[in-house]
């Protein structure tokens, strides 16, 4: 009872007055001796037991440079060892003069405190020892009660009976709240001065005991006047007391105070740092829970090593700010990726947090992609076995009367251009609208919406008849991840921020392994590659061409110019780049001095700065060699489409399934076709279109040759194969034997001409004699010269049976 009678009296002195306070206090026990009979059966306190202290999150970029800070409470732990005598002096000659001497309770500082501050009219002296803060600090809490006060003396008198003076001050030191969010000498000195605690000299120790008690109030950077004179009484009790000599106050009251907190947060980094919080937030690594894994990120003194590339930051946003036009109703988000490894490098979310309040490359309404959205159709058609040299009609307006759904929908090229019959190649760099809608359903939007998926879209994707030019939401983020896939052959990496984490004392939390998917093809892959380079170089992306690397991309527009897309990559680096209003559906018409802005327009000129920046110094690297075409060229036709133009403009059409259908290209003279058919569209002319299927030749073994025995030009029968024919010199000709076989023999004399007049014959005799027999040494008879066949021909003796070789047909 004695005890807590004293400590009533400590909770009511601002109540009674000075007077009556300081003599309540003097009158009362001592109160050591009081709190040695109250606890005699009560147990330890310790350091261990109190608040762990809240230690803040540093991230770091890809270069191991600090970057930012995430915290709850701004605190950086520091041993005492490093912290100036300065500091230390300059807060214990303030807070707790006596601290090395009492016992964690000090009657007679409270007294001194309360008639030294009166005096000054200011605080030089705190009431509570520091011990007493700690334990208020880390345990009891703040709360103005008579029992709090009661638990914080207690607590205090048993600490320092299991800590050491110097722990219990490294831990204050550590854990004082010094305004600013600054918890703890480490902070303070950077966030006031921008330095360590090892260059605070006594201005600047004098400044940082000035603000214990009053942190916002004495704050210099807020009320220069007030933390100047705050300052100037702590200088004037370290002269005092002869820490300081009077040449030393002059001198110090003279040093400058803090004019701005610098803080750990570097603004072009927000976009950045925001995908970094919302990723250690979804893992479950720093806690089972939210809740959990907000009390490691906020005080679990991670280190958080990220894949942040500052210089391509700055790059990209000097590339924006050159290209994007001076109007404020519109903006970029630019998004770029190591395709390799799926880092992302830098994030232009868009103008800055201070106008938009999201990042525009991963949140907010999605948008429509455009034609930016069918290189998914070409990899789904790739992955079913259709190649860039087939060939589709692009003529526009196109009609869809048998699509469910899409009766009455009808499609337009860009601009109403009529477009044309092309391959899949040509139909991408001319960006054929009407082109992608047949490929699209040839392809079937379903598997263009589950390929895109696959590749990294995470937006929903109605498989709708215009899902090919845009029709669905997208994120940036998104789209230079999915066009990744197509940069690193078909292998899919998840884009990411943080490479590894690490505790304050060097423990490994994580470390980022690459594992790529291998979600399309290898050949799909490059085609598409192909393709969109050959956009970037002659197509809708010319304005993205790189002085020395290659470059591959495509851009993309919507209907109403209301976005406007160039997403692209090297072997380097895929970067999205998206331009439009951030709240809403803007038509950007009449903007930067354009009609209307496309894809080609300023979010390729974006693309194409920023990029030729980031490659300057890197060694220029092709894209991988493509596999050949397994077959000719088809003709591809959706069912149901309206008559069209030649399938094969300039060649000949080919039916190879012998369904009646033109599904394939050939060049004309091309050997072993026959007509069998005629096409239901028509030419230019009007009239149908012929047909030609590959002659049913027979098929013979080896050592015979096919024969067309009825002259309709197919080998229907197969023969002996010819022997191959006698090389002679010169003089010599190939005479025929019994056995079928030729020898060299001389060749014939050439044929006298004709006298001018014949006389008349003379009357034969009425019986003729038979003809002499040649002598059995005269040399044999010429046979006639065999054919001469071109290499992909055989001779056969198809005339006379007499073992020469008169006509070439065609080898098997």
């Amino acid at each position: 009872m004695t005890l807590l009678r004293s400590l009533r009296f400590f909770a009511i002195v601002p109540m009674l007055g000075l007077a009556a306070g300081l003599t309540a206090i003097v009158i009362s026990p001592q109160v050591g001796e009081v709190l040695t009979a109250y606890e005699t059966s009560s147990e330890e306190v310790t350091l261990d037991q109190l608040d762990e202290l809240g230690t803040r999150t540093l991230v770091y970029d890809k270069n191991g440079e600090l970057i930012s800070a995430l915290y709850s409470e701004n605190r950086e732990l520091i041993t005492l060892d490093v912290i100036p005598e300065e500091v230390i002096t300059a807060i214990l000659v303030v807070e707790d003069e006596d601290f090395y001497t009492h016992k964690g309770i000090n009657v007679r500082s409270t007294i001194r405190a309360l008639r030294e501050n009166v005096g000054a009219g200011g605080i030089t002296q705190g009431g509570s020892t520091i011990t007493q803060q700690l334990i208020k600090n880390l345990l009891v809490g703040d709360e103005q009660t008579l029992e709090r006060k009661l638990n914080e003396a207690v607590y205090a008198w048993r600490l320092e009976k299991t800590a050491t003076k110097d722990e219990i001050l490294e831990r204050y030191l550590n854990t004082v709240f010094f305004g600013s969010n600054a918890y703890g000498v480490q902070a303070a000195a950077e966030v006031y001065w921008g330095t360590s605690p090892s260059e605070l000299g006594w201005a600047e120790a004098a400044t940082l005991a000035s603000l214990i008690s009053a942190p916002t109030a004495h704050d210099p950077t807020r009320d220069p006047e007030e933390g100047a004179r705050q300052r100037e009484i702590v200088l004037e009790r370290l002269n005092e007391l002869g820490h300081i000599t009077d040449e030393e106050l002059q001198e110090y009251l003279r040093v400058p105070l803090p004019s701005e907190r610098k803080e750990l947060e570097i603004k072009p980094q927000d976009y950045f740092l925001e995908l970094v919080r919302e990723d250690l937030l979804d893992d479950f690594r720093l806690g089972a829970t939210v809740e959990e894994r907000i009390d490691s990120i906020e005080r679990g003194g991670l280190r958080v090593y990220t894949t942040f590339d500052p210089v391509a930051q700055q790059m990209a946003e000097d590339a924006r700010d050159a290209v994007l036009p001076d109007d404020p109703r519109f903006t970029m988000a630019i998004a770029a990726i190591e395709p390799s490894t799926g880092a992302i490098k830098a994030v232009v979310g868009g103008p800055g947090f201070d106008q938009v309040k999201f990042d525009l490359t991963t949140d907010g309404i999605g948008r429509q992609p455009g034609s930016s959205m069918k290189p998914f159709v070409t990899v789904a058609l790739f992955e079913q076995g259709y190649q860039p040299n087939d060939t589709a009609s692009g003529i526009g307006p196109c009609r869809f009367p048998g699509v469910p759904g899409a009766e009455n929908y009808t499609g337009n090229n860009f601009g109403g251009g009529g477009g044309s019959i092309s391959t899949i190649r040509g139909l991408t760099t001319a960006s054929s609208n009407c082109g992608y809608l047949r490929l699209g359903q040839i392809a079937g939007v379903e598997n263009v919406a589950e390929v895109a998926e696959s590749m990294g879209i995470q937006t929903e994707l109605r498989p709708v008849l215009s899902l090919p030019l845009g029709a669905n939401e997208v994120h940036p983020m998104d789209m230079a991840s999915a066009y990744g896939v197509i940069a690193n052959g078909g292998k899919r990496n998840e884009p990411y921020t943080i490479q590894r984490i690490e505790r304050s004392d060097g423990e490994l939390v994580f470390e980022r392994e690459v594992i790529p998917q291998q979600v399309i093809s290898e050949q799909s892959a490059c085609w598409v590659s192909e393709i969109l380079a050959a956009n970037v170089v002659g197509g809708t992306g010319t304005a993205a061409r790189l002085p020395n690397q290659v470059a591959a991309g495509k851009t993309g527009t919507t209907e109403e110019f209301s976005d406007a897309w160039f997403v692209g990559f090297t072997p380097y680096l895929v970067t999205a780049v998206w331009m439009g209003n951030p709240d809403a559906r803007v038509r950007m018409l009449g903007v930067g001095g354009l009609g209307s802005v496309t894809g080609g327009s300023f979010p390729a000129r974006a693309w194409g700065a920023f990029n030729t920046a980031y490659h300057e110094n890197l060694e220029p690297v092709s894209f991988p060699s493509c596999p050949g075409y397994p077959r000719g060229p088809r003709f591809l036709r959706i069912e149901g489409d309206a008559k069209i133009f030649d399938p094969c403009p300039g060649g000949v059409t080919l039916d190879t399934n012998n369904d009646g259908q033109p599904d394939g290209c050939v060049d004309p003279g091309t050997d072993g076709l026959l007509e069998c058919g005629q096409t239901s569209t028509v030419d230019p002319t009007g009239r149908p279109i012929t047909i030609f299927c590959e002659a049913p030749h027979v098929s013979c073994p080896e050592g015979s040759v096919g024969v067309d025995t009825t002259g309709d030009g197919i080998r229907n029968v197969c023969g002996p194969a010819p022997p191959p024919p006698v090389q002679c010199p010169a003089g010599a000709v190939p005479v025929g034997q019994a056995d079928g076989t030729f020898v060299c023999g001389p060749a014939p004399a050439p044929e006298a001409p004709p006298p001018a007049e014949a006389p008349p014959p003379a009357e034969p005799p009425a019986e003729a004699p038979p003809p002499a027999e040649p002598p059995a040494d005269a040399p044999p008879v010429a046979a006639p010269a065999p054919v001469s066949c071109g290499p992909n021909e055989v001779p056969v003796d198809n005339v006379g049976g007499d073992g020469v070789a008169d006509t070439c047909l065609p080898s098997t």
